[in-house]
């Protein structure tokens, strides 16, 4: 579903929805236009929806060959491929009653495989279609590098070297990533909101609707809220603007005095009574207590 709220900012979501929680995602793109254009906010929906931390020092296999088995059920563990990619998209799009109170959500499901490419096909300016989100820690250099050498039959180091007896720590792993089943995505070129929820079963449709709806009445509650704070600072604002075109500034020496001055300094640096003379003119005004 898209909304299109320019004024609320990327942070303001972060605060309301995301800071709290025990595990979240912002994927931050506020450098555009020089770097990325889509910022993307995500936590954890389920209870039951694991945390998947890989700890560098303690687990056996390189960060590829984990991910792959975790997330997509590898090859190499025998396990069915859990996720996978899908080419269908549902818009949510909302319709008003005759009595002109109650929005109804509407779903328009398309077939992204289809329509790729045609213009006039309703498609999210963008790739991102949720998923699996987190981070890689730069560490993680040194498995990818290994796994390559591995693929191309080159030097490993020592190969004889585990980590079997080593235990999993509790601290900060070196790559975490989780299901976003519910994504907020800002896409800067368009100024717009994206609410994107994830489909696997009948029920997650209904669920991603009453969310999307929630967002919606808050992001216009938001909207209101922020349009009667910008109104209230630009009237005090001009308030203040006013108050201070009250104040008049009043030079102690006229201005006829001043340029007199100004050549007696001059005439004085001419007989040598002095190399620099810093001539200054005072500033008076009355200022009433507006208290």
């Amino acid at each position: 579903q898209q909304l299109s709220s320019a004024s609320i900012q990327p942070i303001q979501v972060f605060e309301k929805y995301y800071a709290h929680q025990s595990h979240s995602v912002w994927l931050d793109s506020s450098s555009y236009p020089s770097r990325g254009e889509l910022d993307i906010l995500a936590a954890p929906l389920r209870l039951d929806d694991d945390i998947l931390e890989y700890h560098q020092q303690c687990d056996q296999k390189d960060i590829l060959t984990h991910l792959e088995e975790e997330l997509f059920g590898g090859p190499s563990n025998g396990q069915k491929q859990s996720y996978g990619p899908s080419t269908s998209i549902g818009w949510v799009s909302t319709t008003s009653s005759e009595q002109g109170t109650v929005d109804e959500p509407v779903v328009e499901w398309v077939d992204e495989s289809n329509v790729w490419g045609n213009s006039d096909a309703k498609l999210p300016p963008f790739h991102y279609r949720g998923g699996f989100l987190g981070f890689l820690g730069y560490e993680v250099r040194h498995d990818t590098q290994r796994y390559l050498q591995q693929e191309e039959r080159g030097d490993v180091g020592d190969a004889t070297q585990t980590k079997e007896n080593v235990s999993k720590p509790n601290g900060i792993p070196t790559a975490a990533f989780f299901l976003a089943r519910q994504s907020m995505a800002y896409h800067h070129p368009t100024e717009s909101w994206y609410l994107i929820g994830l489909v696997e079963e009948e029920e997650d449709i209904k669920v991603n609707l009453e969310w999307m709806n929630a967002i919606n009445k808050d992001f216009k509650g938001w909207v209101a809220t922020e349009s009667l704070r910008a109104k209230i600072h630009n009237s005090d604002q001009q308030a203040m603007s006013t108050k201070r075109s009250l104040v008049e500034f009043i030079p102690n020496r006229p201005k006829e005095v001043y340029e007199n001055d100004i050549e007696s300094c001059h005439e004085f640096i001419k007989k040598g009574e002095s190399y620099e003379l810093c001539l200054t003119n005072q500033l008076e005004a009355n200022i009433s207590d507006s208290r």
